[in-house]
């Protein structure tokens, strides 16, 4: 299986669209997602997207196919810090590892390249699949947040991970 990873470019909004007004896809992703977006969203998003610092979002291909991204927000230089996202779009490519290589993928861009020290994430308590794929990257679980997102009539809980880098030289 050839999985490779690009930055996003403008003709991918076509994916964003489709995956983002998904409800299987965004079923474990943040509110605004959930509730779906029209295109003219995307095109906004990716202006500011273009200049935005704080943001380096990557597709997910599949033999060049784009099946998902995965990305850092949040990016903060002088703390060193981001948080992490993933979401693998193309349903048939769920559950065969991709995830926790593209996870792998953004935390070596992180650390490497970016030259962070520290990479945390959200994830909705009952995703267990996206726990497991981060535990097995290294992420800890440093807390929960109760009743964090409302979603299909009842409030659901955050579990909050982190990772260090591991070449750290100290505080």
């Amino acid at each position: 299986m050839k999985i490779t990873f690009r930055p996003i470019r403008k003709t991918d909004l076509k994916y964003r669209f489709k995956w983002l007004n998904d409800p299987e896809t965004t079923e474990f992703l943040g509110t605004r997602t959930r509730q779906g977006t029209d295109f003219d969203f995307h095109l906004r998003w990716y202006e500011k997207y273009k200049t935005d610092e704080t943001r380096k979002i990557f597709m997910i291909l599949y033999d060049k196919k784009p099946i998902g991204q995965v990305g850092l927000t949040h990016i903060d230089q002088d703390d060193k810090n981001a948080e992490l996202y993933i979401a693998i779009g193309e349903k048939e490519f769920r559950g065969k590892g991709i995830g926790q290589r593209a996870v792998k993928f953004i935390i070596d861009y992180a650390f490497k390249t970016l030259k962070l020290h520290r990479i945390s994430l959200g994830c909705f308590e009952e995703n267990v699949a996206g726990l497991k794929c981060y535990k097995k990257c290294g992420f800890v679980k440093e807390g929960l947040i109760r009743e964090q997102f409302y979603k299909n009539g009842k409030y659901c809980n955050e579990v909050r991970m982190g990772l260090i880098a591991v070449f750290r030289d100290g505080c």
